[in-house]
């Protein structure tokens, strides 16, 4: 299975930026290919179930999605079932200045189906370089909102 792992520092703590991405609707504003997220369920643990909609090259994918492991503040991973598998895994590293390291990481297994309209490696690019554009969102999202 293909994986992406990608890291920003982000002029935040991980407490806010943890409590940020935990839920699952806030990912819409920094997901580009998210395009949907209902049935959230967040649940007093800090974990919580939804279904999504995701569009790559033009084709649209759904699931349901569900928190796995979560550590608040310090990590959360969830699982995607249903067009596409996969395990999203997020980590925050608060240092003394209060930056934070985000590592984002994806374990994804590409449908077959999709694997007949599209390459590997062109899906394998075009996840590298989302990935990266989520985590530059997030950086703008809270350095936008720090410099107000």
């Amino acid at each position: 299975m293909p994986v992406v792992n990608k890291e920003v520092f982000i002029n935040a703590t991980s407490v806010e930026i943890f409590n940020f991405v935990s839920k699952p609707s806030n990912l819409l504003q920094i997901w580009p290919s998210l395009e949907e997220m209902k049935e959230v369920k967040l649940f007093p643990d800090g974990g919580y179930n939804f279904f999504w909609k995701y569009k790559i090259h033009g084709m649209h994918f759904t699931g349901t999605g569900e928190c796995v492991d979560i550590f608040p503040h310090l990590w959360l991973s969830s699982k995607t079932h249903g067009s596409i598998e996969s395990t999203t895994t997020w980590t925050f590293r608060t240092n003394i200045n209060q930056k934070t390291m985000v590592t984002l990481t994806v374990d994804y297994h590409i449908p077959s189906p999709l694997l007949r309209f599209l390459a590997e490696s062109t899906i394998s690019k075009v996840n590298d370089r989302e990935s990266g554009l989520i985590l530059e969102n997030l950086r703008a999202k809270f350095e936008k909102v720090m410099s107000k």
